[in-house]
């Protein structure tokens, strides 16, 4: 009798229990996520699953707010439809666009190398974490936290026109601007970035970054350094006519600043405290 009551309970379980799918939009009969015949295979994403987003016969619109595990977007359009889409593993986003809402990832990494980004970015990590900016175009705000210990190598070619703050809370650093020729970053709006921990950040890093607004540097860690300019080929940092560099929280570690051009003679605030060097 018990080893049949075992059995009935495994059943149960295991046809309660589901398997996590990879599903790809094909938008075949509408915008709707919600709708089976438009993923293949058919089916519904939920938070076990993975999403792929490409080309469909209709582009995919979130009807509400959604967890899922991996994302990839390739090619196509996904519409958060003002929600929010949380992935709590992967992003890798390489083509297509992201609008209309937050992206939120809480997962080990995200990498934006091609997408269009008119939603929001908000990476706060569960655990560590590597983020790579390596080509993307982010139209909404972008909140940023590196979490791991890892090394981590941007490639540049990247547009900032939404309000940003880039935060290192690892024990390795963060780079930014380390591609070939050409691949500069701009930064079109407001941008912070945060030592945290004795990572630091890199910022211009081999190849160029413009900013056309204000910076700020914060520094809350005792060795972690914010480092603009640097590496063997010489990135240049530009500064738009009336924007400035300042020190906000500085408690230690050092802002580095080689080869800065200034559009005009906006002064610099460049006063990291009695911890701090600049």
């Amino acid at each position: 009798m018990k080893q049949l009551l075992f059995f009935c309970s495994f059943f149960i379980f295991s046809i309660s229990a589901k398997a996590q799918t990879s599903y790809t939009w094909n938008g075949a009969t509408s915008t709707a996520w919600n709708t089976a015949t438009n993923w293949t295979p058919n089916g519904i994403p939920v938070a076990i699953d993975n999403v792929t987003i490409v080309t469909g016969g209709n582009n995919c619109i979130l009807p509400a707010s959604q967890s899922i595990t991996n994302l990839t977007i390739t090619t196509g359009v996904l519409n958060l439809g003002g929600n929010t889409l949380t992935s709590t593993g992967v992003v890798s986003a390489a083509g297509g666009q992201c609008n209309n809402g937050t992206l939120s990832a809480t997962g080990i990494s995200q990498t934006f190398s091609g997408t269009t980004f008119g939603a929001n970015i908000n990476i706060v990590p569960a655990t560590t974490n590597d983020v790579y900016f390596n080509g993307s175009i982010f139209n909404g705000s972008v909140t940023v936290i590196k979490n791991s210990g890892n090394n981590i190598q941007g490639t540049g070619n990247n547009t900032f026109n939404g309000v940003t703050s880039l935060t290192n809370n690892g024990t390795g650093y963060f780079m930014l601007t380390n591609g070939g020729p050409g691949r500069n970053d701009i930064f079109n709006q407001t941008v912070t970035f945060n030592t945290t921990n004795t990572g630091s950040i890199y910022i211009g890093y081999n190849r160029n970054a413009t900013f056309n607004a204000n910076v700020t540097v914060n520094n809350t860690a005792s060795t972690g350094n914010t480092v603009f300019g640097s590496g063997p080929t010489g990135g240049i940092i530009t500064l738009g006519a009336g924007v400035t560099i300042n020190c906000g929280s500085f408690v230690g570690g050092n802002l580095i600043i080689y080869r800065l051009v200034q559009s005009d003679a906006t002064a610099l605030t460049l006063n990291p405290g009695i911890n701090g060097g600049a």
